[in-house]
């Protein structure tokens, strides 16, 4: 609830969540099931001060990852093949909880109520869009591949070797599975770092363009690790995502593919 939103402006159905300190230390939590008035019926419970700071600042560990799934972050294998039930049940990837990473995903900068704030984003264009859930864009993307057979190490490959044959250089002819590609590449003064926190990072964005077609695919230097280790494509509320149903496309793979 932001500051210029009183209580009695509330939309009908929405919950509220109010932290009231007794005399006794405890602290008392209190929902409204709609909007209106706080009915004082519950029972004080003791709150860390570790649990207060999360939900205070927002940050509540496991919001992100209903308690009722168990937690399957220990099998999820990087740059492995993953059960798409595995990744809804993750709560950290790469030991970075989930919360923390969709936090540093977001678009830097957002607007709320016409006013521009900080979110704790990495990237002035985000990862991911303001309001998506990290684990719904890799579960819908990971059934889109498994379903055509591939994995996300084979798309990732491609890209890889769109950046490792043509860094340095604009224009460049590349042949992948008999087909030309002409490569570009814009260099940025600053580093992006990956909001996976992997060590990976990048200053160039790529443009490949099919030399027969014309049709052209944009992506970030860092894609191909995201895709290869995670089975990240970024997601729809950026201007940075490339699907998966773009790359088979625009590469022609198939199962037979390399």
């Amino acid at each position: 609830m932001t500051e210029d939103r009183p209580f009695s402006s509330l939309d009908e159905g929405v919950q509220v969540l109010v932290i009231e300190l007794t005399n006794s230390g405890l602290v008392r939590l209190l929902v409204t099931p709609s909007a209106g008035l706080l009915p004082k019926t519950s029972k004080p419970m003791p709150l860390s001060s570790k649990m207060l700071g999360s939900i205070i600042s927002g940050e509540v560990p496991g919001a992100d990852s209903p308690e009722e799934l168990p937690d399957r972050s220990e099998e999820f294998a990087i740059g492995g093949v993953n059960d798409t039930e595995i990744i809804r049940g993750l709560r950290t990837i790469n030991g970075v909880p989930v919360w923390k990473l969709e936090k540093l995903m977001r678009p830097a900068i957002t607007i709320v109520h016409g006013d521009l704030r900080a979110s704790g984003g990495i990237s002035n264009a985000g990862f991911l869009g303001k309001d998506e859930s990290l684990l719904d864009v890799l579960a819908r993307d990971n059934d889109t591949v498994r379903e055509l057979g591939l994995t996300h190490r084979q798309l990732a490959e491609v890209l890889n070797q769109i950046v490792s044959n043509s860094s340095g250089y604009d224009n460049k002819q590349i042949i992948i599975e008999g087909r030309s590609y002409t490569v570009s590449s814009v260099s940025w003064r600053g580093l992006q770092n990956s909001p996976f926190q992997d060590n990976t990072q990048t200053n160039r964005d790529y443009t490949v363009t099919n030399s027969n077609t014309g049709e052209s695919i944009k992506f970030s230097g860092l894609l191909p690790e995201m895709i290869g280790r995670y089975g990240f494509y970024e997601g729809e509320g950026t201007s940075y995502r490339l699907s998966p149903e773009s790359i088979i496309s625009f590469f022609s793979l198939t199962t037979e593919s390399s």
